[in-house]
């Protein structure tokens, strides 16, 4: 559980340290607005071509074996990039740093399916949400203060997943690879089970979340507060620690809200709060009140995430599970490069305020195909 809980800290806080910086690196580097997204955008795009990879060979020649030379690619490419000289070698940087991050995430939550039940993993991945969040909320204010003093100081806090590895080196078991009927053979299981259509459709919900986390809460809720509030970078921190700590909490409580009122009912809730959230986002008339949208983004964070990952894992058949991890991943890293390009063309045509209706317009659209399309994976509460 340290092991897994450890991976996930360092995975989500990759991404949430860089936030607070982006206004410091668009002036330091000489970027335009509309480009500053390509930060996120070179940090998610390798996932969607590397995860499969690391995901087959996860399952082929065991965790160990993929998980370790990963943490300590993802510490130092992170750590380096604060050593960067101009924008294409910061994005270069980001590039590497991403295909570490897009398959260690996806591969510590195959860890919990490989240790835990299917009763203990809702719980298990709302601790791991829990304490991936719970690191969103203080590196933030950590990263925004570094960012006060130079915008390379917050990459240095990447180096924390090198003592990670060697943890994992200490304590992981060697791989063990199981007979298997052959790579062709497992090939086929695998791309059977990601392009059935039950996959498919509940890919489709880390697909549209992380459009708009990332295109929005990540990218252009610090772009909004720096143009239209003036607002330091370790403002900025202070904002996006609040909807993390609250995305913790209700993390963190996720077994007790998944037995009372089920994990669709859940995802329904989520989708509706993190909308509203949207709408009112360009209303708020000064940066304090923007705490407001940001507790409820943190709500949907809290409890989508984790809901959905417990659902995928049921559905994955036996011997596929890294495969069909590795396609949510994929999912969700598509939907976090194409966000901020989304998010900064529509800066570019409609305007920064418009850019958050057109992000709720996404999220209402999702929950009316959710409602219809999860029918079928409804989990009724406990008795």
């Amino acid at each position: 559980m340290q092991l897994i809980c450890a991976i996930s800290l360092t995975t989500i806080v990759g991404q949430s340290v860089i936030s607070p910086a982006l206004p410091t690196i668009r002036h330091a580097l000489g970027v335009a607005p509309e480009q500053i997204g390509l930060v996120i955008t070179a940090f998610t795009l390798p996932g969607i071509f590397f995860v499969p990879i690391t995901g087959v060979l996860a399952d082929r020649y065991g965790r160990r074996t993929i998980i370790i030379p990963l943490l300590f690619l993802y510490g130092i490419t992170g750590a380096a990039s604060g050593l960067a000289p101009d924008f294409e070698t910061l994005l270069a940087l980001r590039f590497l740093t991403g295909i570490a991050a897009g398959s260690l995430g996806s591969l510590s939550i195959v860890l919990v399916a490989d240790f835990f039940s299917d009763k203990q993993r809702a719980r298990v991945f709302g601790m791991r949400m829990a304490i991936g969040q719970v690191g969103n909320a203080t590196m933030p204010l950590v990263a925004g203060g570094l960012a006060v003093i130079g915008w390379q100081y917050p990459f240095a806090l990447y180096a924390l997943a090198i003592p990670v590895g060697l943890f994992a080196l200490k304590i992981m078991e060697k791989d063990r690879p199981e007979e298997s009927a052959g790579l062709t053979a497992y090939l086929s299981k695998t791309l059977g089970a990601v392009s059935s259509k039950r996959i498919l459709t509940l890919l489709t919900i880390p697909l549209s979340l992380t459009i708009v986390n990332h295109g929005i809460n990540l990218t252009f809720i610090p772009i909004l507060m720096e143009l239209s509030f003036d607002a330091s970078a370790f403002m900025i921190g202070i904002i996006v620690s609040a909807r993390v700590t609250v995305g913790a909490i209700f993390a963190f409580n996720l077994g007790r809200l998944v037995a009372r009122f089920g994990e669709v009912n859940l995802l329904y809730v989520s989708f509706s709060v993190l909308g509203i959230a949207f709408l009112i986002t360009p209303l708020m008339p000064s940066v304090w009140w923007l705490l407001a949208p940001a507790i409820l983004s943190g709500i949907t964070t809290g409890m989508a995430f984790p809901a959905f990952q417990s659902i995928l894992v049921r559905q994955a058949p036996e011997g596929s599970l890294a495969g069909v991890m590795a396609a949510n991943s994929v999912a969700a890293r598509l939907g976090q490069t194409i966000g901020p390009l989304l998010a900064g063309l529509g800066f570019t045509v409609i305007g920064l305020d418009l850019v958050f209706v057109a992000a709720a317009v996404i999220v209402f659209a999702a929950l009316i195909f959710l409602a219809f399309a999860l029918r079928r994976y409804r989990t009724a509460p406990a008795p």
